[in-house]
């Protein structure tokens, strides 16, 4: 096996590529490098005892000796095939620090990339590309301003109700609701009294979407927490009923972290019903071409439902993106707990976990004191899981 933080193995020149992060591999191999696993010129361009690796960068204070090329200990050693002699990388056709992206061979800052220390923590990014803004969505507080809450055109916008559905037209409204159920007791109160009892935000009313949905331009806040993002408890479920309309939600990005700020995960975070008058239907979404992580309760769909009093339906709903986390981590749901139906779901994304709790549909379903049902469901992406209780 060849392992790489750019490429396993580059039988042609690689050039103007970097990785920062960690590189590992669990195997055996001895092909293991911070950015190519294997160089092998037997196929490339270049001339016997040249790599053809060029003006590229790996780690953060790289020496001379540590090219990111490929070794077993990760040490950037040139480990060519066995009928050729290995050599040590040379130092002019790659990076040894930040300091020489404008070095003898300077990377393409006028059309490609653009080198700004307030972006990608002072990396190169491309230029023109949405996700060289690595804020969250709700960073902008101006999201409170969406049309569909604050409009008084109801025809147009919606009025929540059952019949006349708040409308999600666009990335923006999407990121308001998340705002909306996010903020709610960290500046007053900023929804109207009717929309939410007690932490139950948006409690008794309706939403649909009316686009196809790309969030890739942010990191996504879920809607409706446990935690916030620096870790204080704030306790702000959605419990109002989501209609996809069939559309699709893509682009979703979640941050990595181990502690309890980064639980509740997917497109919904966490959803809530604590009243037999309310039950919830998440119904008609597909989450496609998404990178959704984080500690625990992680799910493509919803992190985790939960419903110690009414329902929860979750119905007609797919995951294709990939989705990881520590446990209770599920293609479409992560955890769901008392009174959940989930009908006509799938996955086909890959699910991974580096504890208990891992499944291709659902992470971990019980349901205490309720009754739970799942119904014409199925997976067929990779689920992996370190710890017990992992299923496809």
């Amino acid at each position: 096996s060849v392992v790489g933080g750019v490429v396993g193995c580059n039988a042609e020149d690689l050039t103007n590529s970097y990785n920062i992060g960690d590189v590992v591999c669990t195997g055996t191999s001895t092909s293991v490098g911070g950015v190519a696993g294997l160089s092998s010129i037997r196929y490339g361009s270049t001339t016997s005892g040249e790599i053809p690796i060029t003006k590229c960068y790996y780690g953060v204070n790289c020496s001379s000796s540590v090219g990111g090329l490929e070794s077993a200990d990760v040490s950037g050693k040139a480990e060519y095939s066995s009928s050729l002699t290995a050599n040590s990388p040379k130092t002019s056709l790659w990076y040894t620090n930040s300091s020489n992206w404008n070095a003898t061979y300077p990377w393409d800052f006028s059309t490609v990339w653009v080198l700004d220390s307030s972006i990608n923590d002072g990396f190169p990014s491309f230029k023109n590309m949405s996700f060289v803004d690595i804020s969250y969505w709700i960073s902008d507080p101006s999201y409170y301003s969406i049309e569909w809450y604050t409009s008084s055109d109801k025809t147009t916008y919606g009025d929540g109700s059952a019949t006349n559905p708040y409308k999600i037209s666009s990335a923006e409204d999407l990121a308001g609701l998340s705002w909306l159920v996010y903020t709610k007791g960290q500046y007053g109160s900023p929804l109207k009294s009717s929309d939410y009892s007690g932490n139950y935000i948006f409690q008794g009313k309706f939403f649909e979407q009316t686009v196809d949905i790309d969030l890739s331009a942010h990191y996504w806040q879920p809607i409706g927490i446990y935690r916030t993002r620096e870790g204080t408890t704030r306790q702000n479920y959605f419990s109002g009923s989501y209609d996809g309309g069939i559309h699709t939600v893509s682009g979703i990005y979640t941050s990595e972290g181990s502690s309890s700020a980064y639980s509740y995960q997917g497109l919904f975070g966490r959803v809530e019903s604590s009243s037999s008058s309310y039950s919830i239907t998440i119904k008609n979404i597909n989450v496609t071409n998404s990178f959704i992580q984080g500690s625990s309760n992680v799910g493509g769909v919803v992190g985790e439902a939960d419903a110690s009093s009414g329902t929860i339906t979750i119905t007609n709903c797919y995951n294709t993106g990939s989705v990881s986390a520590s446990s209770y981590v599920g293609g479409v749901v992560g955890y769901a707990g008392y009174n959940i139906n989930i009908t006509n779901c799938y996955n086909t994304g890959t699910v991974s976990g580096s504890g208990d709790y891992v499944g291709g549909v659902v992470g971990y379903a019980y349901a205490y004191s309720g009754t739970i049902t799942i119904t014409n469901c199925y997976n067929t992406g990779d689920v992996s899981g370190s710890g017990d209780y992992v299923g496809g």
